[in-house]
C-alpha cells in the first residue's frame, strides 16, 4: 500500500511531466510560427491567424446580387449546387449546369425569374434575368446615401 506522501510525490511528478511537455509543445508551436512568419512574412502570419478564427465558408454555395426593377430592393440569394443548380445533358452548348429560379422581391412581392449557365467550374457562361437587374457583391453592400 502507498503510503499519502508517496501518491503526492507520484501526483507531483506527473503534473511536472506534464507542464514539460507543454512547454515542449509551446516551444514547437513558436518554432512553426516563426518559420511561416520567414516564409510568408508578418501580413501572411497575420492572414493565416485570421482565417483560422474565422468560419469556414460553405463552398457548395454560390451568392448572386439581384436587384428588383421595381422598387430597387437590393436581394442576395445564395444558390446550392447540390439542390438548386441541375446538370444538363444536352451536347449542343458548353453550359454543363443551369439554375432557374423564381425570387420574389421581400418589398413589393415581385417576381425576378432567373436562369444563369454554368460550366464543369461553376463559372457562369450566360445570365438571363426579367423583373429585375444582376448587380455585383459591392452594389449590394454600397450604402445608399440620403435613403431613410
Amino acid at each position: 500500500m502507498l503510503k499519502l506522501e508517496q501518491v503526492l510525490c507520484l501526483r507531483y511528478n506527473y503534473i511536472l511531466l506534464n507542464v514539460k511537455i507543454l512547454e515542449s509543445f509551446k516551444l514547437l508551436m513558436l518554432g512553426r510560427a516563426l518559420i511561416l512568419i520567414r516564409e510568408v512574412g508578418i501580413m501572411g502570419f497575420l492572414k493565416f491567424l485570421k482565417s483560422f478564427f474565422q468560419p469556414p465558408k460553405d463552398r457548395n454555395l454560390i451568392p448572386i446580387y439581384l436587384s428588383d426593377k421595381k422598387c430597387n430592393e437590393k436581394i442576395k440569394v445564395l444558390v446550392r449546387k447540390t439542390y438548386d443548380i441541375h446538370s444538363l445533358y444536352e451536347e449542343e452548348g458548353e453550359a454543363a449546369y443551369r439554375l432557374n429560379k423564381v425570387v420574389i422581391c421581400n418589398k413589393c412581392y415581385n417576381k425576378i425569374n432567373l436562369s444563369i449557365d454554368f460550366d464543369r467550374n461553376y463559372n457562369i457562361i450566360k445570365k438571363t434575368i426579367e423583373g429585375g437587374n444582376f448587380i455585383t457583391e459591392e452594389e449590394y453592400n454600397k450604402e445608399e446615401i440620403g435613403s431613410d
